[in-house]
This record gives C-alpha cells, sequence and structure tokens, in this order.
C-alpha cells in the first residue's frame, strides 16, 4: 500500500523523474538470493536482483544537465506537454547504498528510512524484484506461498516498511508504450490500490497536467496508476496487517482526474475509483489481540521472524480461484499460527461479534466492513477475485512514512495499533536511523517451505573427511581443497621436476572428480569456476551470460568487495564475476577488499584473473576509449593498501614481480582482444607493452604529479591495479590487467584537469566494448585452461604455477600454527595438512 514517493532528496540538480535512459551514472541492480520450493525436490536458489523506483530517480534533458523536475514542480520549457516531457527527459541509474540507503547482502535486502548523502537527505525507498536486467520477477499466487524473514526491531511509531505484490507490467510498460525507453531496468510502471498521482510517469507520458504541490519535493497530477494489490505485509515494530486491495480491472490502469482516481485526502471520492482503496485487512490488534504482535509479545518485534502467507485455492490446483489467504509466523524455530480472533463492532451498532476468523476470506471481509460501518467497496469490485489473479504479479519493498496519505495512522494508532497520531514530517525528524531488513525470501508449492539439508550421506563416504562440508552460520561452503588441488605439489615431490603442460597440473581433473563425488553422495552440485572477472568502474556486469548462482565466501580476510556472481555463457562455459568495487560503486580504490577478492576466487577453483580498469592516459596517441593491455606498473601506494597475505603473519615470503602482469596470458589476449575489437566496429585502438602508474586516491592527480609521471616513462594512470595484481602473484593466479581509457588526467596544459564528469562521458562507450571482448574472448580462454592436457595454449598459464615455492622463508618453530592456517586458504600447495 505504500504510495508515496516521499523522496526528499535535496540535488543541486533536483531529483526528476523520466522515461528515457540516461548513460550518466551506471545503473547497476544490487543482488540478492531467493529461493523457490517445491515439495518433491525442496528450495532451490535463485540469482535476483532489486531496481529502484523511477520516482525516486534524477532525470534531465537528453542533451544536457537540466533537472526536468526541479524542487517540486516541473520545468515548463523542458516539459510543456506530457508527450514531449517524457522525450526530451532522461532516467538516470542510482547509487543504491549512499544516496537512497538500499543495500543488499546475499539473501537480504536492506532500507533506511532517511539516508544523508553526497546529494542531501533522501526519505524512504521502494524497490522491485528483478528476473533479469530487463524485467521484474513476476509471481503467480494462486495455490502458492510465500515466506521471508523480516526485522522490524528499528522501526517505530508512523515508519511503514511493506512487502506487497501488485499487477504492473514484467517490462515496466516498454513495451506498451512509444516513449518508455527505460522500463524496468530504471523501475518504471509503478501502480497500486491507492491510484497514486504522485507517480511522476504513466504510460509513457509525464505526469504534468494539473500538477499540485503537496510537499517540499512532492505533488500530485491529473492523472493516477491504479492496479490490484496484496499487501503481505504492511507494518512496524508495534503493528502489521496483511491487506487485500481488488480492482474491478485486470491490468494497470491509468485513472483521469481526481473522481475516478478516488482522491483519499477528504475521501469525497474515495469510493468512486476503480479499487479498493481501504482493502480487506487481517489487524490482529484492531480485532482483539494486543499482545500478539509487538516488543516482547507472542511474536517479538525485539527480533528477527518470519512471515509465511500462502493463497488457498478452492480446488487445490494452481488454476482454482483463490478463496482464502492465510498468514503464520515463526520465530525461535517456533511455529506461530495467527489466533482466532472475533470482530467485535462498536456497542452503539446494536449488532453482535462476527466470526472467529483467522485468515481473509470473502466473508470475514464483509463482515469486517458490515461491524466497523465502513463502505463494502472490497466487496463492490469482486472481493478475492479481483484481488489474486491468475497473470502474475510484482514483489514491492518499501519503507515510508506515508507523506501521500498524510500518516500511518491507518497502521497504528487508534484503534490499528498502540502509538499516539503524529504528523509525517515529525516522523522523518524524529527517527532517522528507523529501517528494515528483508531477508530469505522463498516461494512455491504450499507447504514446501522445509528446508531439509542434505548430509545424511556423510556418515556413509567413508573417503571423505567428515568436514568435507562446514556450516558457518547460515552460510553454507565446500572448503578450499575441494577446489584447489594438492596434486601438482605431490608430484612436484615424487618426480622432482617441473609440471608441463600435458599433466593436470592445475588439478582441474581432481577438481571435477570431487564435483561428481559430492553430486553422487549428497546431491550437492558444485560448480567449476575456472576464470574470473574483476569489473572496474562502470563495468558491473557481462552480457548474454544466464545467472547460474550467487556466492559470498567469507575468507580469512573477511567478505569479497560483492557477492561473486557466477554466471554461463551461451556455450555453457561458466565464469565468475566480482564488481571490485561493490554493487553500486561502494568501495572507494584504497578501501577496496583486495585480499578478500582474491581469495575469493582462489578458493572457487578460479585459475585466470580478467581485470578491467578504467584509467587516465598520460600519452597524447592513447586518446579517450583506447584498449590497453600494459606490460609493467609504477606504485604509488606503497604503505597505504594491505599487499600481501603474508601481511600480519609470522610468515616471510617475498614473491617475485619483476613482470607484474603474467606475461603469456598478456602476450595470449593481445590478437584475441585486437580481433574482438575489429569485430565491434568502433575503431577502438588497442595498445601493448605500455606502463601503468597506480596511485592512491581517491582524488585525481595535480597536474605537477600527471607530468612527472610522464617523466618517469608513465603510459596511463589507475587507482585499482594494485594490490591486486600482486596477491594475484602470491596466490599463483594469473592476472592480465584490460585498460580502458577515459580521459587524459591533467597533464595537458591547454585541457581543462581531469573530473568525475568527464570521466563518466567515456565510462558507459568502455563498459559496452569490455562486455563485448568479454564474449568474445572467454570461451577460448576457458577452453585453453580446461584443455590444459591437449591444448598447445596450456602453457599460457603455467608462469605462475611453483611461483611461490621458492619464495617463502623455510618452516621454522617460530611460524604461528594459525598463520600457516590462514594461508592454505589460498596456498593450500604449501600449508595444508601440516
Amino acid at each position: 500500500m505504500f504510495t508515496p514517493a516521499t523522496c526528499t532528496l535535496l540535488f543541486v540538480a533536483s531529483l526528476a523523474f523520466a522515461q528515457q535512459s540516461g548513460t550518466l551514472i551506471p545503473e547497476f541492480h544490487p543482488p540478492i538470493t531467493t529461493k523457490y520450493c517445491t515439495n518433491a525436490g525442496g528450495c532451490t536458489a535463485q540469482s535476483r536482483s532489486v531496481v529502484l523506483d523511477s520516482n525516486w530517480r534524477w532525470a534531465h534533458t537528453v542533451s544536457g544537465f537540466t533537472s526536468c523536475y526541479a524542487g517540486n514542480t516541473w520545468d515548463a520549457t523542458v516539459c510543456p506537454e506530457p508527450v514531449m516531457c517524457a522525450q526530451n527527459c532522461a532516467l538516470e541509474g542510482a547509487d543504491y547504498a549512499a544516496t537512497y540507503g538500499i543495500t543488499t547482502s546475499s539473501d537480504a535486502v536492506r532500507l533506511n528510512f532517511v539516508t544523508v548523502g553526497p546529494s542531501g537527505t533522501n526519505v524512504g525507498s521502494r524497490v522491485f524484484l528483478m528476473a533479469d536486467a530487463n524485467h521484474y520477477q513476476i509471481f503467480k499466487l494462486p495455490n502458492k506461498e510465500i515466506s521471508f524473514d523480516v526485522d522490524v526491531s528499528e522501526l517505530p511509531c508512523g515508519v511503514v516498511a511493506g512487502m506487497y505484490f501488485v499487477d504492473m507490467q514484467a517490462d515496466g510498460g516498454l513495451s506498451g508504450f512509444a516513449d518508455n525507453n527505460a522500463g524496468a531496468r530504471f523501475g518504471t510502471g509503478y501502480c497500486d490500490s491507492q491510484c497514486p498521482r504522485n507517480v511522476k510517469w504513466l504510460n509513457g507520458e509525464g505526469n504534468t497536467l494539473g500538477w499540485t504541490p503537496y510537499s517540499e519535493t512532492d505533488g500530485k497530477g491529473r492523472y493516477g496508476s491504479c492496479c490490484q494489490e496484496m499487501d503481505i505485509f504492511q507494518g512496524n515494530a508495534y503493528s502489521s496487517i496483511g491487506a487485500a486491495h481488488p480492482c474491478s480491472s485486470s491490468n494497470q490502469y491509468r485513472c483521469q482526474d481526481e473522481i475516478e482516481c478516488g482522491e483519499r485526502y477528504d475521501y469525497t471520492y474515495a469510493y468512486e475509483n476503480p479499487c479498493d482503496k481501504d482493502g480487506c485487512e487481517f489487524n490482529t490488534y484492531r480485532l482483539g489481540n494486543p499482545s500478539f504482535f509487538g516488543p516482547g509479545g507472542t511474536v517479538d518485534t525485539n527480533h528477527k521472524f518470519t512471515v509465511t502467507t500462502q493463497f488457498i485455492t478452492d480446488t487445490g490446483e494452481d488454476d482454482g480461484d483463490v478463496v482464502e489467504i492465510r498468514r503464520s509466523y515463526k520465530q525461535n524455530d517456533n511455529d506461530i499460527p495467527v489466533p482466532f480472533s472475533s470482530i467485535v463492532p462498536p456497542p452503539e451498532s446494536g449488532m453482535g461479534t462476527f466470526g472467529p476468523y483467522e485468515s481473509i476470506t470473502n466473508n470475514y471481509c464483509a463482515d469486517l466492513k458490515q461491524a466497523f460501518g465502513e463502505v463494502p467497496a472490497f466487496t463492490y469490485v469482486g472481493g478475492l477475485d479481483n484481488t489474486i489473479t491468475p497473470s502474475g504479479r510484482v514483489l514491492v519493498m518499501s519503507i515510508s512514512n506515508d507523506y501521500y496519505n498524510r500518516d500511518a495512522t491507518w497502521l497504528d494508532s487508534g484503534a490499528h495499533g498502540p502509538c499516539p497520531a503524529y504528523n509525517a514530517d515529525d516522523v522523518e525528524l524524529e527517527s532517522p536511523s528507523a529501517r528494515v531488513v528483508f531477508s530469505n525470501i522463498r516461494f512455491g508449492e504450499i507447504g514446501s517451505d522445509d528446508e531439509q539439508l542434505k548430509f545424511f550421506a556423510l556418515s556413509a563416504a567413508d573417503d571423505l573427511s567428515p568436514s568435507i562440508v562446514a556450516g558457518r552460520g547460515d552460510q553454507w561452503e565446500l572448503p578450499t581443497s575441494l577446489f584447489t588441488s594438492n596434486k601438482r605439489a605431490r608430484h612436484e615431490e615424487e618426480h622432482h621436476q617441473q609440471p608441463q603442460s600435458h599433466q593436470d597440473v592445475f588439478g582441474i581433473r581432481e577438481r571435477q572428480a570431487n564435483a561428481h563425488r559430492l553430486h553422487d553422495l549428497l546431491g550437492i552440485d558444485m560448480v567449476i569456476v575456472l576464470i574470473g572477472v574483476i569489473g572496474g568502474s562502470g563495468l558491473y556486469h557481462l552480457d548474454n551470460l544466464s545467472i547460474v548462482k550467487e556466492v559470498n565466501p567469507e575468507t580469512p580476510w573477511g567478505f569479497p568487495s560483492s557477492p561473486i556472481i557466477i554466471c554461463a555463457l551461451p556455450s555453457g562455459t561458466k565464469v565468475a564475476f566480482l564488481a571490485r568495487h561493490g554493487q553500486g560503486h561502494i568501495h572507494a580504490p584504497s578501501a577496496v577488499p583486495a585480499r578478500a577478492n582474491i581469495a575469493a576466487f582462489k578458493s572457487l577453483g578460479v585459475r585466470a584473473i580478467l581485470a578491467f580498469s578504467a584509467v587516465g592516459s598520460l600519452r597524447e596517441e592513447i586518446s579517450p576509449g583506447s584498449f590497453v593491455l600494459p606490460s609493467q606498473i609504477i606504485d604509488r601506494t606503497k604503505g597505504v593498501r594491505p599487499a600481501s597475505f603474508f601481511e600480519g603473519t609470522s610468515i616471510v615470503a617475498h614473491a617475485a614481480f619483476g613482470d607484474p602482469f603474467s606475461n603469456k596470458l598478456v602476450h595470449w589476449l593481445e590478437s584475441r582482444v585486437q580481433k574482438a575489437l575489429d569485430a565491434e566496429g568502433r575503431g577502438v585502438q588497442l595498445f601493448t607493452g605500455k606502463t601503468i602508474v597506480c596511485m592512491e586516491g581517491p582524488q585525481f592527480s595535480t597536474r605537477a604529479e600527471s607530468v612527472m609521471y610522464r617523466q618517469w616513462g608513465g603510459d596511463l594512470i589507475n587507482m585499482s591495479v594494485l594490490p591486486e595484481a600482486k596477491l594475484a602473484r602470491e596466490a599463483e593466479l594469473s592476472y592480465a590487467l584490460v585498460a580502458t581509457a577515459t580521459d587524459y588526467d591533467s597533464w595537458r596544459p591547454q585541457s581543462e584537469a581531469v573530473t568525475a564528469m568527464e570521466v563518466f562521458k567515456t565510462l558507459q562507450a568502455n563498459a559496452d566494448t569490455s562486455r563485448h571482448v568479454c564474449a568474445t574472448i572467454l570461451d577460448e580462454l576457458h577452453e585453453a585452461i580446461d584443455n590444459n592436457a591437449a591444448s598447445e595454449d596450456a602453457d599460457i598459464l603455467c608462469e605462475e604455477v611453483g611461483s611461490m615455492k621458492f619464495s617463502i622463508m623455510p618452516r621454522s618453530a617460530k611460524q604461528n600454527p594459525q598463520d600457516r592456517e590462514k594461508l592454505a586458504y589460498v596456498l593450500p600447495e604449501y600449508f595444508s595438512g601440516e
């Protein structure tokens, strides 16, 4: 039921909302893992993501930076009428964490109520679950159930967290409206049962006609966006409801004016629109059970709990009609059913009690409206038949103070909860640290949400160690030994010779055998990944890949920058992708957890890392847009960033680093990258044999520094290649950098000094080309590694193998065993089994 766009973000260039897609700010959807469950097969993890609603985004003129919407009004020059407004405006990407307070971690989404960001203050947010980069996930609810965990312990009175379904189009209206070129990728197409008129863009047009401000940043237009809505959970720490909101229209519908939209402020027209705005709610507080939900209650909101909602059909089949919506809870492994509740009308009504009821049915809703003297709009517009239809729904998660409806007293005050009446503005001032965390979302067959881990076969697996599957909290991981073989080390000891290309020097065959053993014994599918791709600024995803799974391994050096997405190319080749700066670019160069990144890749079995990085050019001929495969590094970060896995341990190692990149791999890449660039046809130049300066940021170079780096022989400059390359060498992983020039740094006297805006102009085109390069060469690279026994290219990875054997100081009694165990995570060949 969250209809407002209570976004008070005070940009220098104020917020706006549009339907064209911009290119200035990269749009990266924060990933989240959900599960689909069946009674026969249990729960299967699915890699999904969330996208921010377009009502929160900055928009500007397509050809410039003029905001289409400033303060609480439209720019009449840019938006003289609805269609032209849509054509003139471009919707930009979002900085989810810093600007909007939206973060994900594994299976969790955290929404902060108030976020003070680099451009101002944001209040509230609304996100949708994505199936892929351009489509919302569609849920068909009849004969299904949804479960999720939620933590509302930091949600005070007046702040509402919502998880609900609405009847939005899967592509956000992209295919249905000519002037909508943004679509689901930018969070367009929102609707709900309130027919909100503060939605800035409807059906591919700007909602500019009759626009009337109602707050410092928001207003309402002539049109509203109506659709069926099912509230799975609307609540805070003191009250919660589930509610069904039918609409007579089975699809998103644009109501035309104040009367048809049923403007709610004075209820004059509240029951003239096609939807039931009040809905049929089930609120245990209102129904006479005030101690059931709340701090210290039966469902104790001081702690996380699970909510399950079932959509029961008359036939028990997916094609039946939903006749009952049933909710239950779980906390501390205790199942908590919703108590039977009687509807007690006010004494002056003269009516007796109704019920008892424990779920939402058409009869319950009719009795509820009659008992409390409410307009029976629920029945008028079709009841449950027009709430849960077979067409499918989009899942919404939100946090707000419901400014559009003046406040959230409908949830938690008066007859609905123990909270006092309040003003929405006061809530923002008094509760800026409020937040909600939704996690562990499961959807599927009724009764299927019973996650039994299949480890019963371990007792019969005499040849496998009992620690083959190790639990860490609610994360399950396979130990490094299953991914990284000791076979090479054993072979060297037995035969006293260097590994050759015809042998299984990387342990690939052994790891594949381990994978088959796990599958046969335990039913666990272990993904073998040989190539890791690190995306730099602007490169936050790869194209034409299907997501296999998302992993977030905890290493001895912490978690990686972002969850690692394991993807499959159309050929089936699997690669692991990691965003160096995190989802939404949240890690500055100096704060990138490089040791965790490289260690996580090594634990997955990765043998070669292809890293991408935006760089500045120190040479006239390397123009912005050029690609470079550098061969040398000048380090200007020494002493600032942790640069070795051995730091802080009792073990000393001196890795060879005269050639910081893998020469054979770089040479192998040269012709392949050039071929890919030629095939793209944009005329992008490739340079090789160049030197890159790695500087300490986050500020760009001064002019004097930039000139000095040129005099030193530097050709490129960035902030990210170190310590990444050093750590890859210590982990005995092949490493190559594909540098993409975005600017000329600050050495050219006739030019302006480099700025972030200048970098952004080239970043997107470079990222598109980088994705094309990946799509072209990854199959061949994987084949070269996987077929090392027969391939003539097998030795492209051999120069790193064994490179640390004589770099590590001999073992002594002063070496801490715990340090050796820690280092075994990345170098099991030298530190395991001792």
